[in-house]
């Protein structure tokens, strides 16, 4: 009886772990090094629809050090955008969000966190239905 429910009570505590909607159950990486990375553009979904043609370069450095850059070009209905710059990021809301504050005031977003990895980062852009699914580069 012991037995079960010591396996009742690890279960419960690992699936609990779970902080993002797609993530693995348990990480023992901490989120600030599952962050830090240098990420690129693997798709891009508005509306459920896949919009990750519209997107020519989408790079994106966060580092420990709290800072981030952007680097992107878009497709759009007057032509090429082409954004570079950079500002800082931190998790919000008990980690579940974070936020990019860019010298380009028009980039500036808070993304919820639908999941973090070392390999994959995918982020779903607050009041849009807007995700971008980044991996590493």
């Amino acid at each position: 009886m012991k037995i079960i429910l010591l396996a009742l009570g690890l279960m419960l505590t690992f699936t609990q772990c779970k902080k993002y909607e797609d993530n693995p159950s348990i990480s023992l990486i901490p989120r600030d090094e599952r962050v830090t990375q240098f990420w690129e553009l693997q798709a891009a979904y508005e509306n459920e629809t896949n919009v990750t043609d519209d997107y020519e370069q989408y790079d994106l450095t966060i580092k420990d050090d709290g800072t981030v850059t952007l680097n992107a070009e878009y497709d759009m209905f007057i032509g090429n955008s082409a954004i570079d710059t950079e500002g800082t990021w931190v998790f919000k809301n008990n980690d579940q969000t974070i936020e990019f504050d860019f010298e380009d005031d028009s980039q500036d977003q808070e993304y919820q966190i639908t999941k973090l990895t070392r390999k994959e980062f995918r982020i779903r852009e607050l009041g849009s239905e807007r995700e971008i699914y980044l991996k590493t580069k």
